[in-house]
C-alpha cells in the first residue's frame, strides 16, 4: 500500500477479495476525503449503537421474565408447603373422627347393658350419646370444609403449574430469538 491510496481504494480491494457476495459492504460509497470517511464511520457507529441498545433491551426483558419465573417458583413452593400442612391437618381430623366412632361403639354397648338395668339411666345415656353424635357431626362438617379447601388449593396449584410451564416456554423462545439476533 502506498501512502497515496485513499480509504475507498483500500476498502474496494478488500471488499472485492473478502466480501464480494455481501451486499451491505458493497454498497459503501467511495470516499475521497476524511470528512466523508468520518461521516461513514459515524453512520456505522450509529447502527452498532442502535443494535447494542436493542440487545440491552432484550437482555433487560429476559431478566424481568427470569425474576417473574423465580417469584412464581417461590409461590409454588409456598403453595406446596401449605398443601402439605393442610393434608396433615386432614389426617389428624380423620383420626379424631375414627376415635369418636370408636367411643360411640363403646357407648352403644354400654346402653345395651344399661337397658337391662334401669330405664332412666338409658335416657341419660341416650342424651349423652345424642350430644356426642352432634359433636361428631360438627367435626365431620369441619373436616369436609378443610377437605374442600384442600381440593380448591390443589386446583389453583395445578393452574399455577400450567402457567409456570407456559411462562418458561415463552422465556425459552425469547432467548432463542435473542441468540439469533446476536448471531446475525
Amino acid at each position: 500500500m502506498s501512502s497515496h491510496s485513499t480509504y475507498a481504494e483500500i476498502y474496494s480491494k478488500k471488499n472485492i477479495e473478502d466480501y464480494s457476495n455481501n451486499l451491505k459492504f458493497s454498497s459503501i460509497p467511495k470516499m475521497q476525503d476524511s470528512n466523508a470517511y468520518i461521516s461513514f464511520l459515524e453512520t456505522q457507529l450509529d447502527k452498532v449503537s442502535s443494535f447494542c441498545l436493542t440487545i440491552e433491551s432484550f437482555n433487560s426483558k429476559l431478566e424481568d421474565i427470569n425474576l417473574n419465573i423465580k417469584g412464581m417458583e417461590d409461590r409454588f413452593a409456598n403453595l406446596s408447603r401449605l398443601n402439605n400442612i393442610q393434608q396433615k391437618q386432614l389426617d389428624i381430623n380423620l383420626k379424631e373422627v375414627n376415635e369418636i366412632k370408636d367411643k360411640i361403639k363403646v357407648m352403644d354397648k354400654t346402653i345395651v347393658e344399661y337397658s337391662a338395668k334401669k330405664p332412666s339411666a338409658i335416657e341419660e345415656r341416650a342424651k349423652v350419646i345424642n350430644f356426642k353424635i352432634s359433636e361428631m357431626d360438627y367435626k365431620i362438617g369441619r373436616i369436609e370444609e378443610k377437605y374442600s379447601e384442600i381440593n380448591d388449593s390443589l386446583v389453583k396449584h395445578e393452574e399455577l403449574l400450567d402457567f409456570l410451564k407456559s411462562y418458561k416456554d415463552i422465556g425459552g423462545k425469547i432467548a432463542k430469538i435473542d441468540q439469533k439476533i446476536i448471531v446475525n
